[in-house]
C-alpha cells in the first residue's frame, strides 16, 4: 500500500510538472512570437515603427495578432485590428501558409515617385510560382488610402485572393471607391464586385477625364494577372448614351482594345468639352461607333461611322486652318469653302473614320438646304499624337 501511494505521488508530481511547464512555455511564448513577427517585419520593412498589441497561439490551427501597427511616415502607416495566420502540419511540412487574414483597420500609403498600376513586366518569375508561400491573402473591411504616381485611390476593400494561381487572382472583391485617379481619369463614388471566376459587376457614379464626363456608368468586368476587360459597359455621355466594351493588357508593350457606341450625342456638347469653340461651332445630335485598338505601340485599327440624327443641325467652321491642308484648294478656293460652311444647316450628315498607314481619313458628306458639303481630310502621323494621348493616359498621374 505504502509503495503503492509512493507512486502515485510522483505520478501526480510528475503531471503537475507537465503541466508547469506547458503552462511556463504558453505564457512565455506569445511574448516571443510577438518579438519574431516584429524582427520579421522590421527586416522586410527597414525603418519601420512596429507594434502589436497581443497575440494567441493555437498549437495546430492558426496564430492571431491583434492591434498591428506598422508605418513609416511620410510613406506609409497601416493599423490592422486582427491578423490570422492558418496553417496544418501538411503545410508545415511543405513550408506554406494556408491563408492569412486581415480583419478591420486602414491602409495609407504615399509613393508619389512610384507606379502601382503601370509597372514593368517582370519576365524573370513565372506569375505561378509567386506566393509559393501562401495559398491565400484575405482582406476584410479594410479602408484604404492609396497615392502612387499613376493611381490615387480612396476607399474600403474586401477581397480573397487565390495567391496559388496568380492567373485567377480574385476569389472575391468588393471594393468601395470614395474618389480615385488613374492617370488623368477621375473617379468619384463606384463599386467593383468580383466573384469566384474573377468576373463580377461594376459601377461608377461620374468618370471624368478633363472636360469629358460620364455619369451613371456600370457593367461587367473581368480582372485577370496584368488584364482588365469590359465586355459590356454603359453610361451618360454628352446628352446621350454610350456603351461597349474595352480591355487593357499589360505586358512588355501593352494592348489597348475599345468598342464604342454612341447614342443621341449632343455634338454641341462635345465641341464644348474638348474646347474647339474657336475653331469650330456644331449644333446637332448623331449616333455612332468606333473601333480602335493599340498594340505593340502601334494605332493597329481605327474604324468609326457617325450618322446625323433627324432633324440634322447646324456646322460653322470659324477657323480656316482647318481646312488649309484639304488637297488641291488654293488660297482663294479656300476663302469660298469656309465662307460656305458658315451657318451652315444639314439634314443629314455622315462622317467616316479610317487609318491609312500613320494617317487618319476622314470623309465628312453632308447635305442641306444650301446643297452638299462632302470633305476629304487627312490627319498627318495621327498614330504619333494617339500614342502620346495613350502616355498621357497611363502616366498623367505623374508628378
Amino acid at each position: 500500500m505504502v509503495k503503492y501511494i509512493k507512486m502515485r505521488k510522483r505520478n501526480l508530481l510528475f503531471i503537475f510538472i507537465i503541466f508547469l511547464l506547458v503552462f511556463l512555455a504558453l505564457l512565455f511564448i506569445e511574448p516571443l512570437i510577438i518579438h519574431l513577427a516584429k524582427t520579421r517585419i522590421e527586416k522586410i520593412l527597414p525603418n519601420c515603427s512596429v507594434k502589436i498589441g497581443d497575440c494567441k497561439f493555437e498549437l495546430f490551427d492558426r496564430l492571431n495578432f491583434s492591434s498591428i501597427e506598422i508605418s513609416k511616415l511620410p510613406h506609409y502607416e497601416l493599423r490592422i485590428d486582427n491578423l490570422n495566420i492558418f496553417y496544418n502540419l501538411d503545410s508545415i511540412v511543405n513550408k506554406k501558409l494556408l491563408k492569412v487574414s486581415l480583419h478591420g483597420g486602414y491602409i495609407n500609403i504615399n509613393l508619389p515617385q512610384r507606379n502601382l498600376l503601370f509597372i514593368p513586366n517582370v519576365t524573370s518569375t513565372s506569375p505561378k510560382k509567386s506566393f509559393l508561400f501562401l495559398d491565400f491573402l484575405e482582406l476584410t473591411n479594410i479602408e484604404i488610402n492609396l497615392d502612387f504616381s499613376d493611381c490615387k485611390i480612396n476607399g474600403k476593400i474586401s477581397t480573397i485572393l487565390s495567391l496559388k494561381d496568380i492567373n485567377r487572382l480574385f476569389k472575391f472583391l468588393d471594393l468601395n471607391i470614395d474618389y480615385g485617379e488613374i492617370g488623368n481619369f477621375k473617379i468619384e463614388y463606384g463599386n467593383i464586385n468580383i466573384n469566384e471566376d474573377s468576373s463580377g459587376l461594376f459601377k461608377l457614379n461620374k468618370l471624368k477625364y478633363n472636360d469629358l464626363l460620364l455619369r451613371n456608368i456600370y457593367g461587367n468586368i473581368r480582372l485577370g494577372y496584368r488584364e482588365v476587360y469590359l465586355p459590356y459597359f454603359s453610361g451618360e455621355l454628352f446628352g446621350g448614351h454610350l456603351s461597349g466594351n474595352l480591355g487593357f493588357l499589360y505586358k512588355n508593350n501593352p494592348i489597348y482594345s475599345f468598342e464604342f457606341k454612341f447614342f443621341n450625342i449632343d455634338t454641341s456638347r462635345v465641341v464644348k468639352a474638348f474646347k474647339f469653340m474657336d475653331k469650330v461651332w456644331i449644333k446637332g445630335r448623331v449616333d455612332g461607333e468606333l473601333v480602335f485598338k493599340i498594340e505593340d505601340n502601334n494605332l493597329n485599327v481605327i474604324n468609326g461611322y457617325f450618322s446625323a440624327i433627324e432633324p440634322g443641325g447646324n456646322l460653322t467652321i470659324k477657323d480656316k486652318r482647318l481646312l488649309e491642308k484639304l488637297p488641291g484648294v488654293s488660297s482663294k478656293q479656300l476663302d469660298l469653302l469656309v465662307e460656305s460652311f458658315k451657318d451652315y444647316s444639314y439634314n443629314r450628315g455622315v462622317v467616316k473614320l479610317g487609318l491609312q498607314g500613320n494617317d487618319l481619313l476622314v470623309e465628312i458628306n453632308l447635305d442641306g438646304d444650301k446643297g452638299k458639303r462632302n470633305l476629304n481630310i487627312n490627319f498627318y502621323d495621327f498614330n504619333r499624337a494617339i500614342l502620346s494621348f495613350k502616355d498621357l493616359i497611363t502616366q498623367g498621374g505623374k508628378r
